[in-house]
């Protein structure tokens, strides 16, 4: 079966430059913020594979291309720690984290906080929906809202938001996560989902024990979807 892919101009045509963060203008930033050095840490400069393809068909792009929430972004494929060392934690600098929001630093956290995969591009929407606003909602209740919208939909890992939240701020200046919280799909040490925000301070990871709303009743965690791949790229059969 021949599959037709996407290409760079099609995608940029289709969603424009605000929603199509294409490889070349997010790795450059990026490299922009490894030059700076805003930790002690050091991380070489990211380069573009060069079998790098856009793991979507035209029908995809053309399906998602009319709801405005949702864009094609290249992902560099940072673990959420390389993402933290990286943008730094000066908040007169942003994008950052937390400099207090140092709990997932612990070994104990490295089997999800240090998780990386291979570069490459994600339709994500940029909005959260499905908002927990009763006690009768929760992680479970937006996983069977998400499993009724298809078998594309999949709520997005928090490592592919977070780079995606950096990625928009540098590219866009637009900052994600700030009005509300986004509620992830791993577990930390402790068997608690990841909640992830941006407050004033930076980016903020929290954790909740799951379906246990406690004192946490009425706050606002919606989730963000991303689309699954047409293809596994880069071996294409």
């Amino acid at each position: 079966m021949d599959i037709q892919l996407i290409t760079d101009s099609e995608a940029s045509r289709q969603l424009g430059e605000r929603r199509f963060l294409s490889a070349e203008r997010v790795v450059s930033e990026w490299n922009k913020l490894i030059k700076e050095k805003r930790s002690q840490h050091s991380i070489a400069p990211i380069e573009i594979s060069a079998d790098l393809q856009i793991p979507y068909t035209a029908d995809t792009l053309n399906e998602f291309s009319r709801d405005t929430g949702w864009y094609l972004i290249y992902d560099p494929g940072f673990s959420l720690i390389d993402n933290r060392l990286i943008i730094g934690t000066d908040p007169a600098h942003p994008p950052c984290h937390r400099e207090d929001n140092d709990w997932w630093l612990a070994e104990r956290e490295q089997g999800w906080a240090f998780k990386t995969e291979s570069p490459g591009y994600y339709l994500v929407k940029m909005e959260g929906i499905l908002t927990l606003d009763n006690a009768a909602k929760d992680w479970d209740w937006q996983d069977e809202q998400i499993k009724q919208m298809g078998e594309k939909m999949q709520r997005a890992s928090t490592r592919v938001v977070v780079n995606a939240m950096v990625s928009c701020y540098l590219l866009n200046g637009e900052k994600h996560l700030d009005k509300y919280s986004f509620f992830g799909p791993e577990v930390d040490a402790d068997w608690c989902l990841l909640v992830t925000g941006w407050d004033e301070h930076g980016i903020n990871l929290g954790h909740w024990l799951r379906n246990d709303w406690g004192g946490y009743w009425g706050a606002d965690l919606r989730v963000y979807l991303s689309c699954k791949y047409d293809i596994n790229c880069p071996s294409l059969k």
